[in-house]
């Protein structure tokens, strides 16, 4: 009879790492406290626990302010772009992915409307905070994460101006994130990602506008 001894199971894995990781991060502080500095270990370990806790605070809890603007030009009328702004349902459709729609008040584009869309660990609620059909649109955007009950809000300006060919969609946004999402975001591949989302994104809305769906839904509007 023989006994398989291979590799354990990659949560009981990651829990050892966890473990270790935290062990390390309380006991060095203090190891070098108390034989570099001379401070008893009784009253380094609730000084650095203390710290540790004002550390976790500061980079999960603390909100950063971040601002943005971006130039979109698309071969559709202010008309159809802010319907697609605004009506979450043919957004969905439009768009696709994976998003899905949990709840939606008020009409459409209506000051004080909102919807609530969901993603895996992602629960996102948009609300019209002022529109002037179809030139702007104002718009404050909450997400929460479930991992860490991270909540991100954005104020959201988009205005919709005609040009030769087409609408150029003008967005001013205002973040208010935590320092780890900042961080997060910041990497390379998060922003590879983000940019390829926003790519595949804008080639949906051009696919439909330049297909009949897009001129049978204005001719109902």
């Amino acid at each position: 009879m023989s006994t398989n001894l291979g590799s354990p199971p990659a949560a009981s894995s990651r829990w050892v790492q966890f473990m270790m990781r935290s062990c390390i991060i309380i006991v060095l502080p203090t190891w070098v406290a108390a034989n570099w500095f001379g401070i008893d270990p009784r009253a380094a370990l609730p000084v650095i626990s203390l710290m540790g806790l004002l550390a976790f605070v500061i980079v999960v809890r603390l909100p950063m302010r971040v601002s943005a603007e971006s130039k979109t030009f698309f071969r559709g009328t202010p008309e159809q772009l802010f319907q697609i702004g605004t009506d979450v349902k043919l957004s969905l459709q439009v768009i696709g992915g994976r998003r899905t729609l949990v709840s939606q008040t008020g009409e459409p584009g209506q000051p004080g409307s909102s919807y609530v869309t969901e993603v895996p660990g992602l629960v996102v609620t948009t609300t019209v905070v002022s529109s002037d059909p179809p030139r702007k649109l104002m718009r404050t955007i909450s997400a929460r994460r479930y991992a860490f009950r991270l909540d991100d809000r954005s104020d959201v300006e988009s205005t919709y101006r005609p040009v030769a060919g087409g609408t150029l969609v003008e967005t001013r946004t205002r973040r208010r994130i935590s320092l780890v999402s900042w961080l997060h975001q910041r990497r390379p591949a998060v922003k590879r990602a983000v940019e390829a989302e926003v790519e595949r994104v804008n080639v949906r809305i051009r696919d439909y506008l330049a297909s009949d769906a897009a001129n049978e839904v204005s001719a109902g509007t």
